[in-house]
């Protein structure tokens, strides 16, 4: 990694301690639920030929894995539950690339799970995912892992 994305990376850490670069609370609401990211995409072409394939991308942490890992472990410190467990959140990333109806789908407990939400609510915004090169509202989903 090079300087000019491990500094940008930093500032996104930084900016999310203060809540900066955050979405609003009310862009939250998101028609999506559940089912709907569990049900299968349809597509308008009988068979997705492979041009189509290439042009679809998941949303992403912005600054990648790593720093995703790195601000899920920060945030986990800083919320004084010393348990050990890991909760699995499944979210929207809207076009905007603000988290949307962030919901626990692996328990670990009450405290955990409360803990893991306020983690993943509160991220920085991601790169939105895309179809066809235009960023749209697709599913993801992190595991929170305590006590490590």
């Amino acid at each position: 990694m090079d300087k000019k994305n491990l500094v940008s990376a930093l500032a996104i850490c930084a900016a999310s301690a203060t809540g900066a670069n955050a979405c609003p609370l009310a862009e939250q609401a998101n028609p999506l639920s559940l089912q709907d990211m569990a049900a299968p995409a349809t597509s308008l072409a009988s068979t997705p030929s492979e041009s189509t394939a290439t042009q679809d991308a998941a949303p992403t942490f912005t600054g990648g894995e790593m720093f995703l890992k790195a601000y899920i472990k920060k945030k986990v410190a800083a919320s004084g539950i010393s348990d050990k467990g890991s909760v699995e959140v499944s979210f929207v990333v809207d076009a905007k690339g603000c988290i949307q109806s962030a919901k626990v789908t692996k328990s670990a407990g009450e405290a955990m799970d409360k803990a893991a939400l306020a983690i993943v609510s509160g991220m920085p915004r991601w790169k939105p995912g895309t179809t066809n090169g235009a960023a749209v509202d697709k599913p993801a989903k992190v595991t929170v892992v305590f006590g490590e």
